[in-house]
């Protein structure tokens, strides 16, 4: 009786963890592009924004 829900609850931390790396990686790939296209314009002389 007590091991569906350790397991259930255990699901719920790795799906909460799972979204946080993701939403970290999704702010890092953001970070990172616009940092790239930043990078770009200030090389070209030509800002892209």
């Amino acid at each position: 009786m007590h091991k569906p829900m350790l397991a259930s609850s255990r699901l719920e931390t790795l799906k909460s963890l799972l979204q946080k790396v993701r939403s970290l990686w999704l702010d890092a790939l953001r970070a990172t592009w616009f940092f790239l296209l930043h990078n770009l314009s200030v090389n070209k002389h030509c800002p892209l924004f």
